[in-house]
């Protein structure tokens, strides 16, 4: 029968993943975000390498060794100052970078980096011919803040005219020991 890689079984061993929702929705009150929301509401105003230190910590601290951060959520809204869109943290009243102090502390307290990306972008249309070409770019920025242990992207309204297994093996490519979770 088919045996784990060494990063399916050491993922298996990790037992838990911590699950870091803070974005846009944060904000306005929803659940979900919504696209029509302006990026200028995302103004946290303690956070800073301090607090996002805490985060992780505290999440060590109970058990986790690995902690999934939600980079882009459904509204489109990204956490970083992406140069392949204006709906991010660039145009906030906030201005930072929450994955580059996310990435800083996770690394500092030696925690596996997972990255949950969402496939369904209702900012910019996931339904656009273009849209795998700007789902790479950002992907590519994503990687550039080092190697994640996990990237996961939900199945729920993933764009069907994307070729996923391309993508995936796209990751691969620069990050061959990473995990890809979709479905």
């Amino acid at each position: 029968p088919p045996l784990p890689s060494a990063a399916q079984l050491s993922y298996q061993r990790t037992e838990m993943t911590a699950f870091i929702h803070f974005g846009l929705s944060t904000y306005d009150g929803s659940e979900q975000c919504d696209a029509s929301d302006s990026p200028s509401i995302f103004n946290p105003t303690k956070l800073d390498a301090t607090s996002v230190g805490q985060w992780v910590t505290s999440l060590k601290g109970a058990g986790f060794r690995q902690a999934m951060l939600v980079t882009k959520h459904s509204c489109g809204f990204v956490l970083w100052p992406s140069k392949y869109t204006d709906y991010s943290t660039k145009n906030s009243t906030w201005k930072g970078d929450v994955l580059q102090l996310w990435t800083d502390a996770m690394k500092a307290n030696d925690m596996r980096i997972a990255i949950y990306y969402s496939p369904w972008d209702q900012h910019y249309p996931s339904s656009k011919s273009d849209y795998e070409t700007y789902a790479r770019n950002q992907l590519t920025e994503l990687m550039a803040y080092g190697n994640s242990y996990e990237f996961e992207f939900d199945g729920f309204n993933a764009p069907t005219g994307v070729k996923w297994k391309d993508v995936f093996s796209f990751i691969k490519q620069t990050q061959p020991n990473t995990l890809i979770w979709a479905g």
